[in-house]
Parts: C-alpha cells; structure tokens; sequence
C-alpha cells in the first residue's frame, strides 16, 4: 500500500473528493461514449443525410452558445455539486425519451419524419451538458488545489480515455446484436448510476461575496471584462476554439465515413474510435507523470499534427491507414485538451474561473458550427474533401502561430 501511496501518476486520487467525482464520472463517461456511436448511426441510418448530420452538430451547439455564459455565473455562485447532480439528471432523462420511443416502434424507418425525436434529445441534453460543463471543470480546482491540478485533468482524461477505448466496440457489437433500443436503455441506466455516485461529491464553494452582490449579468460582463484584459487567457481560448472547430468534421461526419468510404459499418467505426481513445489513454498516462512544462508549445504543436493527420485521414481508403491517423489524431486532441485547460485554470483568478471555463464551453458550442458547415459541404464536394479542407487551414494556421508567437510557445 505504501508503494502506491507514492505513485505520482494517480496523486489526485489520494483525495476523497476527487476520488468519489471520478468514480461518479464512470457512468457518465461510459453513456456519453455509447451515445457518440449510437446516435449518430442511429440518425444516419433513419435519414441517409449528411446535411441532417450537420444540424446535429448545430443543435448540439446552440445551447453551448445560449447557455454557457450563465452557466460560468451558476458555477461561481452556487455549489458545483448540485449544479452537476441535477444537470446528469436531466441528461439521463434525454436517453430516456429515446429509448420509449425506439421501444414503441415510433421512432423507425417506418416512421421517416421520426428523427425528429433523436434531436429534441440531443437539445435536452445539449442544455444540461452546457450548464455542468464549468462547474464540472472548476470543481476539480477546489478539491485537488493547484499543485495537483494538471494531474487531476490528466487522470480525468485517462478515465475517458479507457472507455473510449472499450465502448466504442462494445457499442458497435451491440448495436449489431441488440439494437440501438437496448443501448439506449443501457446508456439511460449508465447515467442514473452516475447521479448515485455523484451524489457523495463534497459541497464546494470558493466564490467572494461580491459576486452575489451583482446581477448575472453584471457578473457575465466582469467575467468577459476579465478574460479579455487577460491576452494569455484570450489565446489559448481562441487557439483551442480554432482547433475544435476544424477538427469537428472528423467526428460529425464519421458514420458516412464508416458506412459509405470505409464500407466497415458499425463495428469498423467503434473499432476506429477505440483506436482514437487507446492513443489518448497513453499520452494521459505520460502527462499525469510528467511536470506542468511547455504547456504553450504542447497546445500549437498538438494544433499542426491534428491538421496534418486529418488531411491523411480524410482521403484514405484504407481501414489500416485510417486506423493509424485515428491514434496520431487521438494523441493530438488530448494533449490539446490537456494544455488548454490547465493553461485556462493555472492562469485565471479563482474567482473568475467557472467564468473563464464557460466562456470554453461557449467556445465548444461554436464548434458544432464547424460540423454543421462540414455537412453542407460534404453534400456538395463529397465527405473527403469537407473533412480535408477544414484539416489545411488547422494545419496552416498552427505553423503560422507557432513562427509568430514565441511568447505563447513559452507558456508553462
């Protein structure tokens, strides 16, 4: 037990209220990557429509952009933990919906106006994720301090990351030999098990009292104000908007990828995305042992790889080569998710920082836009080129960051 007590890599864990947030998170994690594979298919399969693709990624947006602003206020002014037990509620109850209508026979082929039930969903959701995203985030801060910050993000990304490896699969297995109806009462099930877990989460709450003397409002405008005035905050923001925006098309467009390019249908396009998640799991692994340093370059640097290996992806034909730049894109995604967001909480107030991270979440809402636009296109020029093209301007714009910003290049 002493040797354990002492290994670095899961010194966040050590901590009872972040323990008992990850262990909360499982259920969560599991039914989000179930639902990655499973709604998309689901939708596809039901509409045979790229542009019906793309509006779901709008309508996944729509609430980031509505919502995320006030959700940075709840985070700073309320205890995080209710926040996050009452949006997974809700969250759960959007499967829920789903999966009734799959079970009477309403939402079918049969039926072809029925999708529209997938996207009410999808809004639902959409809703509660945008209002738990920053107090899921910031809470981490509060229970594990700043020193093991970057440890906590990175053993939360390692969580994700082995069921991204694992679900994925599992998920296109399933869904050949059950049906999409008994996922999504798997997926509903996942998520009410995550509400039990969440539910012994310490009470957290590091707000000042000058905030609860203002308005929302007047609290959303200090919290722009701030980041704003802040230029190390304001790139990493943009840089990380810029990258979820261009690397959407990968994700949104996967199930035609899979079906009509690949021609490897659901079980091909799990495997895929477990590939994607085993790479994340092991640069996770890396990061959660190794020192806070070069946080600055590892965000650009994840930024032109990302853009590179999509423009390998987009075009090849081949399952093996595909399966490859999945762990190459995987690797760059986490490592670009990890930068940013330890960049964002080592660099702001603690006061601002559900503020700081909703204005993220509003950030990651526009990149439903990225995947909307990618829809349309793919109709027009084919799903190749519209993931392809979005992969050069990321590529372009890395190495343009990185040969014009050497202050950024610097951040630790």
């Amino acid at each position: 037990m002493s040797v354990i007590r002492n290994i670095q890599t899961i010194d966040s864990l050590k901590i009872y209220g972040y323990r008992v947030l990850f262990l909360g998170q499982l259920g969560q994690w599991a039914a989000g990557n179930l639902q990655q594979i499973a709604q998309s298919l689901l939708l596809y399969r039901l509409t045979g429509s790229a542009v019906i693709l793309g509006i779901m990624a709008l309508t996944n947006a729509v609430p980031q952009l509505v919502f995320s602003l006030y959700a940075g206020v709840l985070a700073d002014r309320f205890a995080k933990k209710y926040i996050i037990l009452i949006t997974q509620g809700v969250a759960a109850f959007s499967m829920i919906i789903v999966a009734v209508a799959l079970s009477l026979g309403y939402l079918s082929p049969q039926h072809s106006n029925s999708w529209w039930i997938i996207m009410a969903a999808a809004v639902i959701q959409s809703i509660a994720m945008a209002l738990m995203t920053p107090a899921r985030q910031a809470i981490m801060l509060e229970l594990v301090g700043r020193e093991r910050l970057m440890n906590a993000v990175a053993i939360n990304t390692v969580g994700m990351s082995i069921f991204q490896v694992v679900i994925p699969i599992v998920g296109g297995v399933l869904i050949d030999a059950i049906g999409f109806t008994a996922i999504y009462y798997i997926m509903s099930g996942l998520s009410l098990l995550s509400i039990i877990f969440l539910s012994f989460v310490p009470i957290t709450r590091s707000t000042t009292k000058s905030i609860h003397n203002q308005n929302v409002i007047s609290n959303i405008n200090d919290g722009l104000k701030y980041t704003w005035r802040n230029p190390t905050i304001l790139f990493v923001m943009w840089f990380t908007l810029v990258c979820m925006i261009l690397t959407s098309p990968q994700m949104t467009m996967m199930a035609i990828y899979a079906d009509k390019i690949l021609k490897v249908g659901a079980i091909g396009m799990g495997i895929l995305q477990s590939i994607s998640g085993i790479s994340s799991l092991v640069v996770s692994l890396v990061l959660a042992t190794l020192p806070s340093k070069k946080r600055g370059l590892l965000l650009i640097i994840s930024g032109l790889v990302s853009g590179l290996a999509l423009v390998v992806f987009a075009f090849s034909r081949s399952m093996a080569l595909s399966s490859v730049i999945m762990a190459v894109t995987g690797f760059a995604s986490t490592v670009n998710m990890l930068a940013s967001m330890t960049l964002l909480q080592a660099y702001s107030d603690v006061a601002y920082l559900g503020r700081v991270l909703s204005i993220q979440s509003l950030g990651m809402g526009l990149s439903g836009l990225g995947g909307f636009i990618s829809g349309i296109m793919a109709e027009h020029m084919g799903v190749q080129w519209s993931i392809g093209s979005f992969a050069i301007v990321l590529a372009f714009l890395s190495v343009l960051v990185l040969l014009a910003l050497p202050k950024v290049r610097q951040l630790e």
